[in-house]
């Protein structure tokens, strides 16, 4: 037996000898035979597999190596959920500064009746369209519109998310028919955002073989090289600067018929919980918008700025913009 591998076992039986966490009762159930002390964690549990098909000598070297490793990795781990924690709580402080503020303003509002929704920020920085990222975009229609031209019916397409998101589409219709005012509030949101959720639209836009074959069986006097013009057409010459090649300080160039379902269906999460939360209750009271300066694939980045760039309140079919100077100051006061 291993000199290093006994004394830890004797003297931290309540804790993973690989990665050094507490053990749990679960893991207590699943400890190996000889009573390692080893949690549940694939790679802890990988890790000690070797011990009995290793010497000593080179197993007590192996497990010293990938102790500091699996350690490392748990304390960056455990670092990022504090800091994603610590701009959690920041928010939810903020969150409740201004709903008292706005409670102070607009007295009439139930205060029970207020619901509360956070949304990002798209950027806003326009950029011509380099001729690469055209030449990229046009390859990927005549592709996609050479495959989609060759289909008797989409249900012959691959089912990825592609296939798949023409149901969830029709699911949001539906919910969004069903809550007056709901779909008004949703897009008012996404208008107010300016596309923080278009900057993975990259060079592709989301479309698809699938998106094309429905829009030329709703369109089947048209031939694919007509499909292929009327984008080509609509082809901005400048765009949003790391995102979608069709979003523009105007927003999508392209209607909602020649968007993607994933684009037509898509909601970020913060509007997505808003939905989920309206459907349950049946109806749409106030609501309060706090948008900050994130979009959604850097907010927890370390460096990127979460401020509170605007506030808007919803209240019978109204938006309000919230006068974010003397709200700050009222706050700091």
């Amino acid at each position: 037996m291993i000199k290093g591998f006994t004394q830890n076992c004797h003297t931290e039986k309540d804790k993973c000898l690989v990665c050094g966490e507490r053990l749990l009762p679960q893991d207590m159930l699943v400890m190996q035979q000889d009573d390692t002390p080893v949690c549940r964690a694939i790679d802890c549990r990988n890790i000690m597999s070797r011990k009995d098909a290793m010497p000593e000598l080179a197993f007590e070297s192996y497990l010293e190596l990938n102790q500091k490793l699996v350690r490392h990795r748990r304390q960056v781990g455990h670092a990022r959920k504090r800091f994603i924690a610590s701009i959690q709580e920041q928010e939810q402080q903020e969150n409740h500064q201004i709903c008292e503020h706005v409670l102070k303003q607009y007295p009439e509002i139930d205060e029970n009746n207020l619901q509360l929704v956070s949304i990002p920020s798209g950027n806003s920085q326009v950029e011509p369209v380099p001729q690469e990222r055209v030449d990229n975009y046009l390859g990927h229609l005549r592709k996609i519109i050479h495959k989609a031209a060759k289909l008797k019916h989409v249900s012959e397409a691959v089912q990825d998310e592609h296939y798949t998101a023409h149901e969830k589409l029709v699911q949001i219709e539906q919910r969004l028919d069903d809550i007056t005012g709901l779909r008004q509030v949703s897009e008012q949101l996404c208008f107010n955002c300016k596309g923080g959720c278009c900057v993975t639209g990259a060079n592709h836009a989301y479309l698809s073989i699938c998106s094309i074959k429905r829009y030329m069986d709703r369109h089947p006097e048209m031939s694919a090289e007509d499909i292929f013009e009327q984008y080509v057409s609509m082809l901005p010459e400048a765009s949003i600067q790391h995102s979608c090649i069709n979003q523009t300080s105007q927003g999508c160039v392209l209607p909602r018929e020649l968007r993607s379902d994933i684009c037509n269906g898509h909601f970020c999460e913060p509007v997505k919980q808003l939905q989920m939360e309206l459907e349950n209750e049946g109806r749409l009271g106030s609501l309060l918008a706090i948008q900050r300066s994130y979009n959604v694939r850097n907010k927890f980045e370390t460096g990127v700025n979460n401020e509170i760039v605007a506030v808007f309140l919803y209240d019978s079919d109204q938006q309000h913009e919230i006068d974010l100077e003397e709200l700050l100051t009222e706050s700091v006061e």
